[in-house]
């Protein structure tokens, strides 16, 4: 999939910058998009964005659970 950066952000070891456009995996390049970080550079079909899932957790740290 072709996707456009708009922002640089990183995936691992991997960093996009702003404004360029890269081949990635369909998955990957849907979890971009998704998250608002690129765009897609080519005409995806719909049924595709369907399956795509984030997995978000939440999460709470108290003040017992710090190092102290």
């Amino acid at each position: 999939m072709k996707i456009r950066t708009n922002q640089v952000f990183l995936d691992d070891r991997d960093r996009y910058e702003a404004d360029t456009e890269y081949e990635v995996p369909l998955e990957k390049g849907l979890y971009f998009v998704k998250c608002g970080w690129a765009s897609a550079a080519e005409a995806v079909a719909e049924e595709i964005w369907e399956s795509v899932d984030l997995d978000i957790q939440n999460s709470t740290i108290g003040m017992k659970d710090s190092n102290g």
